[in-house]
């Protein structure tokens, strides 16, 4: 199996409806199959990064107890941070200021030589501090873990399709803040049709696959799209072809389901996160089932290690 014979068998792990929740309604056309390249190309993209590459992640659910950002896309922007300081990428975090203790937490759990030079950068409503403007200006990749983005009319909206323009959304504010010239290779990551990214997709197979896909989904475009069951599936799939590429054999507490529970338990009591579908500041991923979520952790180990 050649390089990208193996990158593809990755995306076909993280490309799977867990739960029938309907990403894939219509078998021949629909989110997972429209852009079968940019997998790919994306982690060619980034294995070949000789510059710094940021990472912003975070989807706030206003209607949670406590009102939090979600556990799908902190965890898996932690491990991908850390991946790519393994193979010897620059990573700065741009985050919203109440994700930072639950980032942190996660980071603590990497191998200190991963986690170690990884710069953090708040994001606010009302624009960037001097120094994370500094390093927006310095990416040559900027890469987005499920965040929210706007749809048609300029809104933000959950999978309920409820408007959350109003509450933090971390990847809108930076997307705004994006330098005219010299922009980043942007990465998408989502699962939904509502998340940066997502305007690559056509919105006829969105609106076939995705229920409420006409008022959600996300028109903004990034250079390259993965489209996962999970955020946190696409993030750990990006870090480990990169890692292919790179000849980097990755830890394998990466796809440890002892490990991932460990992380994201500790980040949901820190943080705190919750689960994107139950609301509840619980150590679960979009309310499916832990033996559900952690099967394709359980492929790409095993994968990985053949």
């Amino acid at each position: 199996m050649n390089h990208d014979e193996r990158l593809d068998t990755i995306r076909q792990i993280v490309q799977c409806d867990a739960g029938n929740r309907g990403w894939a309604r219509d078998p021949a056309t629909n989110l997972f199959v429209a852009l079968p390249d940019d997998f790919v190309r994306a982690c060619h993209s980034l294995a070949k990064s000789n510059g710094h590459v940021g990472i912003v992640t975070g989807f706030f659910i206003p209607t949670a107890s406590p009102p939090s950002f979600e556990t799908d896309g902190p965890p898996g922007a932690v491990v991908l941070a850390s991946a790519l300081r393994r193979v010897g990428i620059n990573v700065s975090l741009f985050l919203d200021p109440s994700t930072e203790e639950a980032l942190l937490a996660g980071l603590e759990l990497c191998s200190p030589e991963d986690a170690r030079g990884i710069d953090r950068y708040h994001i606010r409503s009302d624009g960037l501090t001097r120094a994370a403007k500094g390093a927006l200006d310095g990416l040559e990749h900027l890469i987005f873990i499920e965040c929210v983005g706007p749809a048609a009319d300029g809104n933000c909206y959950s999978m309920r399709g409820n408007d959350v323009t109003g509450t933090p959304t971390p990847g809108r504010w930076l997307l705004q803040q994006l330098p005219t010239q010299n922009r980043p290779i942007t990465i998408g990551v989502g699962d939904g049709g509502n998340e940066i990214g997502m305007g690559k997709i056509p919105p006829t197979i969105v609106i076939r696959n995705i229920p409420l896909g006409d008022r959600i989904h996300c028109r903004v475009v990034t250079d390259y799209l993965i489209v996962a069951g999970v955020s946190n599936w696409g993030a750990y799939a990006l870090a480990s072809g990169v890692a292919v590429l790179r000849g980097v054999t990755p830890p394998r507490h990466w796809f440890q389901p002892d490990e991932e529970r460990r992380r994201i338990e500790r980040m949901v009591a820190v943080g705190p996160l919750v689960d994107g579908v139950t609301g509840r500041p619980d150590p679960t991923v979009d309310g499916l089932p832990w033996e559900m979520y952690v099967q394709p952790l359980i492929k790409l180990g095993s994968l990985l290690e053949s």
